[in-house]
């Protein structure tokens, strides 16, 4: 299960409006700064580039479970 302070890495898209963007760059490594669950989705997941370090209380992306993957810097899937 992911948590907020985890390491995770993007290989998916997120819907932005009506349509499905790459805000982040696929394969880009992220820090989760807030979770929400929602009933329909499922659990969601909001996370900041590691470049955009440190995390300023505002300007997160969100990303459903599915779109991103846990690991660590090495890249090893947990």
């Amino acid at each position: 299960m992911i948590k907020v302070g985890d390491t995770v890495k993007v290989i998916g898209t997120t819907v932005c409006g009506l349509e499905e963007k790459e805000c982040i760059k696929i394969g880009t490594i992220c820090k989760v700064v807030g979770i929400e669950v929602d009933e329909k989705e499922g659990l969601i997941v909001g996370m900041i580039p590691e470049r955009e370090l440190p995390y300023n209380g505002y300007g997160e992306y969100w990303y459903l479970e599915k779109d991103v993957e846990k690991g660590h810097m090495e890249w090893i899937k947990d």
